[in-house]
């Protein structure tokens, strides 16, 4: 029986970084910076559309504003307003 939900990341872990796949479509994700990369139709573990590596802190808040867009877009909540930035505490 094939689960109602699917994962919205997969993380796996990398000599050097973090590699995350999100579950949306690429065309769907807001990336200014450039991060992610289309893996559409590529041979892959896991499942999702949109690849992006996490290789400095730095880089945390801006990986997990893609990672909200993939959630906010699974549970129908559109994710187009989506920052990339946490919010500030």
């Amino acid at each position: 029986m094939r689960p109602k939900h699917r994962p919205r990341v997969r993380v796996r872990l990398m000599k050097k970084r973090l590699q995350l796949l999100l579950n949306v479509q690429f065309p769907e994700i807001n990336d200014p910076k450039g991060l992610c990369r289309d893996i559409t139709g590529v041979g892959r573990w896991g499942n999702g559309d949109v690849e992006v590596s996490l290789s400095s802190l730095d880089e945390l808040p801006y990986v997990m504003g893609l990672v909200r867009q993939s959630y906010e877009r699974q549970m129908g909540k559109g994710g187009d307003e989506a920052t990339n930035e946490l919010p500030s505490q």
